[in-house]
């Protein structure tokens, strides 16, 4: 009769710790599909990630082709504008020292 107690409370041990044990593999795996859950959303914000910085790099590399041709074709610009002023009475006054009434020619300033 002791030993058919002692097997009963060893049975009813045994479930518990059978249901604490299938509670922790349904924990688990719920943590898995959540893990598995998150690294998806991860994927997808870094295909979209990568995809916006690749059109961004295609934008920076037209921007730097404009400048390049710029910069290429500033020399022929500035040599065709080197003889832009000459005779040109906007440069020509520029320069030109004007006087009021108020100044004698000639007179020193001290």
């Amino acid at each position: 009769m002791a030993y058919l107690e002692k097997l009963a409370v060893d049975l009813e041990v045994a479930m518990n710790a059978e249901e604490s044990a299938w509670e922790l593999s349904r924990q688990s795996d719920q943590a898995i599909v959540d893990a598995q859950n998150a690294l998806t959303q991860l994927g997808e914000f870094y295909e979209q990630e990568k995809d916006r910085r690749a059109g961004e790099l295609q934008d920076l590399e037209w921007v730097i082709d404009i400048f390049v041709e710029q910069v290429a074709s500033l020399g022929a610009v500035m040599r065709a504008r080197i003889d832009d002023y000459v005779h040109d009475e906007r440069f020509d006054d520029m320069f030109a020292r004007k006087t009021d009434g108020n100044v004698e020619a000639g007179v020193p300033v001290m």
